[in-house]
């Protein structure tokens, strides 16, 4: 049954009317970790993902099959000139080790190589680790920690870095 749910697997942008869809599925993968989304904080970009990506120069997906939403990513530039950012790789549960977290991750790259950047930095929650060896095999480095307060909860983050 999996196999036949990855053949019918699409990736399409975010609009603002997917915006509660797509909240739900980043508050479930932040509340294994014992956290929640936080719209007044750094979940606002999630309130109105189409001004928030698409209207700053970037670009926000989601993968769905007829189950719904499967994964996000995004794309941003940062104000740093010829480097992108990339956010909100999340992967549902049950979908996580079938190939959607590479998929989205190969559309990132992709993407930011049609925009013409040629580095990507990004910052990951140090409490997501499998993540992080999963951002080790595409070729990104772990750089600095950072303490932030944004969130619901206080948390650290870790630097990734990578030509493209």
């Amino acid at each position: 049954m999996l196999a036949a749910r990855r053949i019918k697997m699409k990736l399409r942008p975010v609009t603002d009317a997917d915006s509660a869809a797509v909240v739900e599925l980043i508050d479930s993968c932040l509340r294994e970790i014992g956290d929640r989304v936080f719209p007044e904080g750094e979940g606002r970009d999630l309130m109105n993902p189409e001004a928030s990506y698409a209207g700053r120069g970037g670009a926000f997906v989601f993968m769905e099959d007829d189950t719904g939403i499967t994964g996000t990513h995004a794309v941003l530039p940062t104000s740093e000139n010829g480097t992108a950012t990339f956010r909100r790789l999340y992967v549902r549960k049950d979908m996580r080790g079938h190939g959607v977290g590479k998929r989205l991750m190969q559309w990132a790259i992709d993407e930011a190589i049609a925009k013409g950047f040629e580095r990507v930095v990004f910052w990951s929650d140090t409490r997501f680790a499998h993540a992080h060896e999963f951002f080790r095999r595409f070729g990104f480095v772990k750089g600095e920690t950072r303490d932030m307060d944004d969130g619901a909860v206080p948390y650290s983050e870790f630097r990734f870095e990578r030509a493209l």
